[in-house]
């Protein structure tokens, strides 16, 4: 107590009794009563202790995860006495090594789709018990069903696609991004099906792009890089990197052919 009697709450009868009126766990605390004449005074305490029913609260009231995650929920409660907690499944027991209650915290370990319930904590004391629930679902992992490779190296002029996409129970989003940039450029487009395009390849296009798959509860990600782009070509350096005459690498045959070999471009006449 803060030394005042409650507001609105307590009567001292003509008797000097105190009645306290709806009783608080906040009215808890050591109460003196003292009573003084001509002849002097004399004191008394009493140390009050509340007593009330069980109140429960959640961490949570829903909580989504992959399968394969660790899940924990804590169910605090309050009472005097100080209640039990039990935890129940709404359907079904909680049996099985991965499942553990203990002081109050619900935990499964490695969840898998067919734990997802309704959970119940229940506190219960002499005075009466008290219930929440909690909504656990549990979903497949978000994983790629298609990955772009980790390296290419296009042609210069040509039209490079990069096939990317995601799958999981909760329905994902697939966008792709440069690294070192927030947007795409302008010659460059996402398909429907999350596949990148990217249009009349140039040196500038050359770095890491990356795809990213997204659902409700996570984001996975994929990383391609694009090397320098090859020429097949004097004509193709001329139309697509330089107009001017000198020496540059070509690639005729492309990948598994010959080793790319440097020529002299006359590309001002």
């Amino acid at each position: 107590m803060d030394g005042r009697l409650p507001v609105g709450r307590h009567v001292v009868e003509s008797s000097g009794a105190l009645m306290l009126k709806d009783v608080k766990p906040g009215d808890e605390g050591v109460y003196n009563c003292r009573v003084e004449n001509l002849l002097g005074s004399v004191n008394a305490s009493l140390n009050v202790t509340v007593q009330f029913g069980p109140h429960v609260s959640l961490s949570s009231k829903r909580l989504l995860a992959e399968e394969k995650q660790n899940v924990s929920i804590a169910c605090n409660a309050t009472g005097r006495p100080s209640p039990l907690i039990t935890w129940s499944k709404l359907v079904g027991s909680l049996a099985g090594d991965g499942i553990k209650a203990q002081d109050g915290t619900l935990k499964i370990y490695n969840v898998t789709r067919k734990e997802g319930s309704i959970y119940i904590c229940k506190a219960e004391s002499i005075l009466g018990s008290a219930t929440d629930t909690v909504q656990l679902m549990f979903f497949s992992p978000l994983r790629f069903t298609v990955r772009p490779p980790q390296e290419v190296t296009p042609f210069i002029g040509s039209t490079l696609r990069l096939s990317c996409s995601a799958e999981s129970d909760l329905s994902p989003t697939t966008y792709w991004r440069k690294e070192g940039k927030s947007t795409l450029s302008l010659d460059s487009n996402v398909l429907l099906n999350g596949t990148l395009v990217l249009q009349t390849i140039k040196k500038t296009q050359e770095g890491s792009y990356i795809c990213k798959a997204s659902n409700a509860l996570t984001t996975i990600d994929a990383k391609v890089k694009i090397n320098s782009p090859i020429a097949t070509s004097c004509s193709v350096i001329k139309k697509y990197v330089s107009s001017v005459s000198g020496n540059y690498v070509i690639d005729p045959d492309g990948e598994g052919g010959l080793a790319p070999f440097s020529v002299f471009c006359e590309n001002d006449r």
